[in-house]
């Protein structure tokens, strides 16, 4: 006797159930690569917003009104501007002098005060008065260069590096000129 049965062999359903757990996991795979994608993307926006924040700090420093004129560079100039362009230490004209920025506040602090980086009292700047330093998984470089392109312009380039877990760097270059007369 033989009845008619409708349903699926166990060969069926197991066959069934490996093609869909490829296809989830296939899912779950592309679905862990698109938060890290996202991370990745926040850290380097972070960094191009750190470079910038800095870039726009060296332009306000440089063009503060309330400076005093002193002689640099064979002439007088802003005292603040001085500051910039003897951070280029470099003996070839046209190699910039590459500075690796500290990362955190406190050495920050120290290297602006150093190199005369003062604020509108003429006295040493605080955390308060400069943007945040860049903090772990961020790498910030300045590179100076005085009197290029033209006599009386220095060009800044703040370059920010984040990386990631799996070591991927990424990059974002800022470079601007500041000037004497500005």
């Amino acid at each position: 006797m033989h009845t008619n049965q409708s349903g699926f062999t166990l060969l069926e359903v197991t066959c069934a159930i490996v093609i869909l757990t490829v296809g989830l996991m296939g899912v779950a795979a592309m679905q862990a690569k698109s938060i890290q994608g996202n991370a990745f993307s926040a850290s380097y926006h972070q960094s191009a917003i750190i470079a910038h924040k800095w870039m726009e700090w060296i332009m306000d420093f440089v063009n503060r009104g309330d400076q005093e004129n002193i002689m640099c560079s064979g002439k007088l100039n802003r005292a603040n501007y001085c500051s910039v362009m003897s951070l280029d230490i470099s003996d070839v004209d046209d190699q910039a002098t590459e500075i690796e920025i500290p990362s955190t506040t406190a050495e920050l602090l120290q290297f602006l005060n150093d190199n005369g980086f003062t604020n509108a009292e003429g006295t040493n700047l605080t955390a308060e008065q400069i943007p945040a330093v860049p903090g772990a998984g961020y790498r910030m470089v300045w590179r100076i260069l005085a009197n290029r392109p033209v006599q009386d312009t220095t060009t800044v380039e703040i370059q920010t590096t984040c990386s990631n877990a799996f070591s991927v760097n990424r990059s974002t270059r800022l470079r601007f000129i500041v000037s004497s007369a500005m």
